[in-house]
């Protein structure tokens, strides 16, 4: 198969890579009437040392589930646990658990990586594609036809460092390997997602088959929906000095639908080895006037400006997601942060707002 070398950031380069972003000084106005702000609709402490989040169907089509991948005690310590969760009215609530050997770098992603089945209910194995003329040789198939669930089986299957996991009879389960050093999801107009791995000129697609990671024969995408979701957080990593949009500002993700375009990034300032704080700040970039049509294929540096800038947090933001993950009906920008010296960890949740340009 035709190998798809492009760089790191895959197609999400194209936007974020270049030099055009350093022209902007934030804060920046849209030359509209309106404009977009997010403002803080919960926050919540965390158990454990969580190092990234993610937001999918993964247990089944109807409810979000909340994934949270917790680091181990310290930095040389590699035990990871996965955990699927859902909210209980008060708190997350554990339905599934993993535990693995994690890596300097981890990364966590959810997507449609793998086609839904459709020959058993209990796992989201793709069933194998007959020839055509081949499907109903002989007599009519009466006895045990294939069972279907109409809402049971999820949709959505779970990357991480290590492996691929799925639903699979009622548990989650471990598919097989992980592509290496896997770093961003290309979710896309149809399935399945695709996983990119490595970054420069190794940078490599792949698509989930029945029991590997295969590599992509095609090309990334020029038009239609979709767009890159990130899966490692802040985690510096090398390569990760080509994260950079605005001055000062570091891309952490991204998300496109029909309404909503952002490219999200940190604003970091220099720690002090006195006060041992970060006072990490959120920064969002939209299209500008003129530009929110766009595919996020086709988008350009020049087609960005910020827009919004949250106030400091208190401590170190770790991850950035978008999501729904207590199944509100309403999706916000997801901020997993490190407080009080690493001890804790805090999840807040924005939601954005039009409000009129120049408030």
């Amino acid at each position: 198969m035709k190998a798809l070398r492009t760089a790191a950031l895959f197609a999400l380069l194209a936007i974020v890579g270049g030099a055009a972003f350093g022209q902007y000084r934030p804060p920046v106005r849209n030359n509209t009437l309106f404009r977009t702000v997010f403002r803080q609709a919960w926050t919540m402490s965390l158990p454990g040392p969580v190092k990234l989040i993610e937001v999918g169907q993964v247990l089944d089509q109807k409810r979000n589930s909340f994934v949270m991948l917790v680091g181990g005690a310290d930095v040389s310590d590699y035990r990871r646990r996965l955990l699927v969760t859902h909210w209980a009215g008060g708190q997350f609530v554990t339905d599934e658990a993993k535990e693995f050997a994690g890596a300097a770098i981890d990364s966590l992603l959810v997507g449609r990586f793998r086609q839904e089945a459709t020959n058993d209910s209990n796992d989201s194995i793709p069933a194998p594609v007959a020839p055509s003329g081949t499907a109903h040789k002989g007599k009519s198939p009466k006895a045990t036809p294939p069972k279907r669930k109409a809402s049971g089986s999820p949709a959505q299957q779970i990357v991480t460092t290590e492996g691929i996991y799925a639903m699979k009879d009622g548990h989650l389960t471990r598919l097989f390997t992980a592509p290496p050093n896997a770093r961003l999801a290309m979710l896309l107009q149809n399935p399945p997602d695709l996983v990119v791995g490595g970054q420069g000129n190794l940078a490599q697609a792949y698509v989930m088959a029945d029991t590997q990671a295969d590599i992509f024969p095609g090309s990334p995408p020029k038009v239609g929906d979709g767009y890159v979701r990130f899966g490692v957080g802040t985690q510096d990593f090398e390569g990760a000095e080509d994260l950079k949009m605005a001055l000062g500002v570091r891309f952490v993700q991204s998300y496109w639908n029909s309404r909503d375009r952002w490219m999200i990034g940190i604003v970091r300032p220099q720690n002090t080895a006195a006060s041992n704080t970060f006072a990490d700040r959120l920064a969002v970039l939209t299209p500008r006037s003129g530009k929110s049509d766009l595919d996020f294929w086709a988008a350009k540096p020049a087609d960005f400006e910020e827009t919004w800038r949250s106030d400091p947090f208190p401590g170190r933001i770790l991850d950035v997601r978008v999501g729904d993950p207590r199944n509100e009906g309403k999706e916000g920008l997801l901020v997993l942060t490190s407080e009080n010296n690493d001890r804790e960890r805090h999840l807040y949740c924005f939601r954005p707002a039009q409000v009129i340009a120049g408030q």
